[in-house]
């Protein structure tokens, strides 16, 4: 039984030798078995365009959200939110109920929003005792 061997290459880099049976010996067969791997090479070749893309878009994304969070530990804050920090480190923890009452806000959903805010840039920590959430300061923030 003979076998004949076709060397697929990439460039300059041999990839793989694939050994033929004998029984694809006849030159139809071999027209069949050449369409058949230049068809699949090809769509190998697009699949890996395809995942370089996607691999490139997410380096990209990864990239932009390390640059925000640089960015956001260089925002400025406003008199009001920094009032509402010397709050917080003077009383260890606070809520919406607590802001509103001692910075004279009108409505305790107002406080709750800058609260709210601070703890999304990563300023605050907080918790929940019953239904009331509580803010405190994160221990790695300094001003």
């Amino acid at each position: 039984m003979c076998h004949d061997r076709i060397m697929i290459m990439s460039g300059n880099d041999h990839v793989s030798m694939i050994e033929i049976p004998a029984e694809i010996n006849a030159a139809e067969d071999y027209k069949k078995l050449t369409k058949l791997l230049v068809g699949t090479l090809y769509n190998l070749t697009k699949e890996r365009e395809k995942t370089n893309q996607l691999l490139e878009d997410i380096l990209q994304r990864v990239k932009k959200l390390e640059s925000s969070e640089k960015s956001d530990e260089k925002v400025l804050l406003s008199k009001v939110d920094e009032d509402i920090l010397s709050y917080v480190r003077k009383f260890g923890k606070v809520c919406a109920a607590d802001i509103q009452k001692n910075l004279n806000y009108r409505g305790k959903n107002a406080a709750s929003s800058r609260l709210n805010r601070l703890y999304s840039k990563g300023i605050l920590e907080k918790g929940q005792a019953g239904r009331t959430v509580y803010y405190l300061l994160k221990d790695n923030y300094q001003r």
